[in-house]
């Protein structure tokens, strides 16, 4: 069997990638302080379906859509840099 390698950093499929490891870990940690009150999330699976949710207490609805709209600048101006 040949060996896998990744290019540009990246992660060989079906590996954990630390970088959201770390991501979810930090959210999660401030979730339990009670620092993090509302969140949305975009996943990938490796099996390529996608999943989409939001969840977060009472008043966080109008910041969370706000965030969201940042969000989806910021991605695709990173779409547009290609970073």
């Amino acid at each position: 069997m040949a060996d896998i390698s990744t290019i540009h950093g990246g992660t060989v499929p079906g590996e954990p990638d630390a970088d959201v490891i770390e991501d979810l870990e930090r959210l999660l940690a401030q979730a339990r302080r009670g620092s993090l009150t509302g969140f949305a999330y975009a996943a990938i699976h490796l099996d390529g379906t996608k999943a989409t949710g939001w969840s977060g207490v009472a008043g966080t609805r109008d910041p969370l859509a706000a965030g969201i709209s940042i969000l989806q600048a910021r991605y695709t101006r990173a779409l547009i840099e290609g970073a």
